[in-house]
């Protein structure tokens, strides 16, 4: 093998080798401003909404004690969600331990990052997950753990965007749902 072509060989190698997927810090570094709407919720939370998007979906699980909205842009393969749900502790790192379990997780899900984050200059928990479909497409969601002000009261908060089948994962929309998820406050 001659000098060039090794030289070609690690050039290739160093140029493709460091296209990776993007993370949840890729994401929150490129977060955007939100200029909208503010939404106040039944669920005690407001949050800014961009012009045109609206509450789709109430989803009221009283057995359970979850309550959720959806939040999105009509016709849209992103969306923001919010569930509101009364935990078994008063305490977010026994909350968040769940989620770290094989159980929490379908067969189809594929966790990238979970760990502790001040993304609401608050303790939060954060998750980001793959979800597969038998069409390969995907769901990216990268959600929020909070406690609320209310004992034993926690939201999970998250964007999800859908990949279409033999795309890539790009920083743009989820870190503009990032932007919105931003804007969530508990009233």
């Amino acid at each position: 093998m001659s000098k060039s072509t090794v030289y070609i060989f690690i050039f290739a190698s160093v140029l493709f080798g460091c296209s990776s997927e993007p993370s949840y810090k890729d994401y929150v570094a490129e977060i955007q401003q939100i200029q909208g709407k503010q939404s106040k919720s039944e669920l005690g939370y407001r949050i800014t909404l961009p012009a045109h998007w609206t509450l789709t979906e109430k989803v009221d699980y009283a057995a359970k004690e979850l309550y959720g909205d959806t939040l999105t842009k009509s016709d849209s393969p992103f969306g923001i969600h919010v569930a509101k749900f009364k935990g078994s502790s008063n305490d977010l790192k026994t909350e968040a331990n769940y989620y770290t379990t094989p159980q929490s997780m379908s067969s189809n899900d594929i966790q990238l990052e979970v760990g502790y984050t001040d993304f609401y200059n608050r303790p939060s928990f954060m998750m980001h997950r793959l979800k597969s479909f038998a069409n390969g497409s995907h769901d990216e969601t990268i959600a929020f753990l909070l406690e609320a002000p209310q004992d034993s009261v926690f939201y999970w908060v998250g964007a999800t965007v859908r990949i279409e089948r033999d795309n890539q994962r790009e920083l743009e929309p989820m870190n503009r749902l990032l932007g919105i998820l931003k804007t969530f406050q508990f009233k």
